[in-house]
């Protein structure tokens, strides 16, 4: 999947406050790890949502950060946005998400 400077981003504004509460990770925050280079993204195997989900650990300043986002038409619909488990920061830096 390739992304551009130019994506479209949404989200449920709900989601928005809900996420913020429960992680303190702001969506446009969490907008940035697609702009990172080294960002590792596979599909979301975790369950059936309706709709296939992506996963994506990227490094937005000097945090790492576990998203999942969907496609829809052109834009890109974040879901979840939290800072990445020590797990997920140690497949981050080795470029391995089979961990």
């Amino acid at each position: 999947m390739w992304y551009s400077y130019r994506v479209e981003f949404e989200w449920d504004p709900a989601k928005v406050q809900a996420n913020l509460r429960k992680h303190k990770v702001p969506f446009l925050m969490a907008c940035e790890v697609f702009k990172d280079s080294n960002r590792l993204e596979r599909v979301d195997a975790s369950g059936y949502y309706g709709e296939e989900r992506w996963t994506v650990l990227g490094r937005v300043e000097q945090t790492i950060l576990f998203v999942v986002f969907t496609q829809r038409g052109r834009r890109t619909r974040l879901i979840s946005a939290r800072r990445a488990t020590s797990n997920e920061q140690r497949s981050y830096w080795t470029g391995d998400l089979s961990a």
